[in-house]
């Protein structure tokens, strides 16, 4: 899960190859696809949210996916 500068939580849906996107208040706002069949994290990283992809469609394992969601979020690690 990441948390946006907004408060939204991104959480990975594993086996839909897709994020929910959370509100503040607990109700999903949308399904972000991020281009594999099993995410495993998530975390922000400037303005992009990155995502370990342990299995695409084609078969590859073990890929980092950036998407560009138009806002920041707060860092796993905001003191580095």
């Amino acid at each position: 899960m990441a948390v946006a500068a907004d408060g939204r939580l991104f959480v990975t849906h594993v086996g839909t190859g897709c994020l929910d996107v959370v509100s503040p208040e607990g109700q999903v706002l949308e399904r972000i696809a991020a281009g594999g069949e099993r995410l495993s994290n998530c975390a922000f990283w400037g303005e992009s949210l990155y995502c370990t992809v342990t299995q695409t469609g084609d078969g590859k394992t073990g890929e980092i996916r950036r998407l560009d969601i138009g806002s920041g979020g707060y860092t796993l690690f905001g003191h580095i």
